[in-house]
């Protein structure tokens, strides 16, 4: 997102990616579901070093209140998952700025 709105830097430190879609959740326990979720998340990037980034991706998604079988009065529900990692590149890359 930095990318679009201020150009590609090199020295970024933080970057944000938001991210949005449309999948499928299954339950393969009685009773049995299938359904839309959508899901929308946030991937973070933060450089500890030219080669080494950490990574947090913290995203989350919908499905109807009666997919496990259980309504409970509410419009829907969902999960929430948070991701960390660690990015290493292994060599000497190149950007072209399409500005």
């Amino acid at each position: 997102m930095h990318n679009i709105i201020d150009g590609y830097d090199n020295e970024r430190i933080y970057s944000f990616i938001p991210y949005a879609g449309i999948g499928v959740m299954m339950t393969t326990n009685e009773p049995k579901a299938t359904k839309l979720s959508p899901n929308l998340g946030i991937l973070n990037t933060f450089v500890l070093t030219e080669n080494l980034h950490f990574t947090a991706d913290v995203r989350g998604n919908l499905v109807a209140d009666s997919f496990d079988g259980e309504v409970g009065g509410r419009r829907g529900e969902g999960t929430l998952t948070v991701s960390l990692g660690i990015s290493y590149m292994f060599k000497k890359r190149t950007f072209y700025n399409w500005r």
